[in-house]
């Protein structure tokens, strides 16, 4: 699952064109592929638990998203 959620990572970011919201495309990815791989256990939570801190840790770039002050990947490479 490393490899497939850097790919995740590298591929979401670029389309959005925002790293905040690719990392939490990667976890989203990330419980489905434990919700596949293990059901409905205890990984799972684990995981959903560490979505919502992802999300927490991730407010303030959400903001700045919405906002329009947030970095965007395209501009990070044009510097």
């Amino acid at each position: 699952m490393g490899l497939l959620g850097i790919i995740v990572l590298i591929l979401a970011s670029f389309i959005i064109n925002y790293i905040a919201i690719g990392a939490l495309v990667l976890w989203l990815s990330f419980l489905v592929m434990t919700d596949i791989y293990f059901g409905l256990t205890i990984p799972v939570a684990i995981v959903l638990a560490l979505y919502s801190l992802v999300l927490m840790l991730h407010k303030e770039n959400i903001k700045r998203i919405k906002t329009g002050e947030e970095v965007t990947v395209r501009s990070a490479f044009n510097r």
